[in-house]
């Protein structure tokens, strides 16, 4: 008896130690795989980290390279064009400059009869102030306008509804940017030499049609093509909308139009013809 017991403990202890050495190989091999699988989320999780940190570089180094240019700091300076009669309220036109020329080169000719306000934005702005993001750029002057604009209402006897907008070249963008941005600030503009690259959105336009809004653009017939694509763009868009609008070529390539089509244009915004 003692041999056959002997013998059975012979016989079952192999197949013991062969089942408990496969359970520990499975084990193993799955403790494995659950390293493996953390090391490989830890792995994708570093490589998303790795990226948004690349990617907030990048963004803080635009943001640090194009910094808020000091001029936006000084206040526009608020101008009376013709007699304004007691009690009366007249539109305010707010001049944005080109890159490398101030407020001034978009100043209204001497054929435009009061009476109305002029806002004459500061600054002779340079490419390094709007590149490489135009929307900083964009928010910045806005700060600015917005701020004159209160104290201009403030002031002056500044007609709420009728506060337009006249630019050229990037005083051009800066006013379709702000038009498309704020219709509900604005009656019209006068955009001239642009790019007009800003969305009019559904609700932008919609608001547009309500306020009864007048646009016109005005550019040089040898424009850069992007210039003229852009422009016509945005023209089409208003236009199809049955907005009041205007899109004038001269002959010329990227500069001021002659007097009387400035004149011709800016009527047309304010209402008189």
């Amino acid at each position: 008896m003692r041999g056959e017991t002997t013998a059975c403990v012979w016989v079952r202890c192999p197949r013991a130690r062969l089942v408990a050495s496969v359970a520990r190989t499975f084990a193993v091999e799955r403790a494995y795989a659950r390293v493996m699988l953390r090391r490989s989320l830890w792995c994708s999780l570093l490589g998303l980290c790795s990226l948004f940190g690349l990617c907030s570089t990048l963004v803080a180094s635009s943001a640090l390279a194009q910094s808020r240019p000091a001029f936006f700091d000084q206040p526009s300076t608020i101008e009376v064009v013709g007699m304004i009669r007691p009690q009366e309220r007249v539109p305010l036109i707010v001049l944005l400059p080109p890159t490398g020329g101030d407020a001034r080169v978009v100043q209204p000719p001497p054929e435009l009869f009061g009476p109305f306000l002029l806002l004459v934005t500061p600054g002779i702005p340079q490419s390094s102030d709007y590149l490489p993001g135009f929307g900083h750029y964009l928010e910045w002057a806005e700060q600015r306008i917005f701020a004159d604009i209160e104290r201009a209402m403030a002031e002056q006897p500044v007609d709420p509804d009728r506060i337009y907008l006249a630019g050229f070249s990037l005083g051009g963008d800066v006013a379709w940017g702000l038009l498309t941005r704020h219709p509900e600030r604005f009656r019209g503009a006068v955009v001239m030499g642009s790019r007009s690259g800003a969305a009019a959105r559904t609700a932008t336009i919609a608001t547009m049609q309500t306020r009864q809004m007048r646009v016109a653009f005005v550019i040089g017939a040898q424009d850069e093509a992007t210039r003229r694509r852009g422009i016509q763009h945005a023209y089409d868009v208003v236009h199809r909308a049955s907005i009041a609008s205007v899109l004038v070529e001269f002959p010329g390539a990227h500069e001021m139009p002659p007097p009387e089509i400035y004149e011709h244009a800016l009527s047309f915004m304010l209402g008189r013809e």
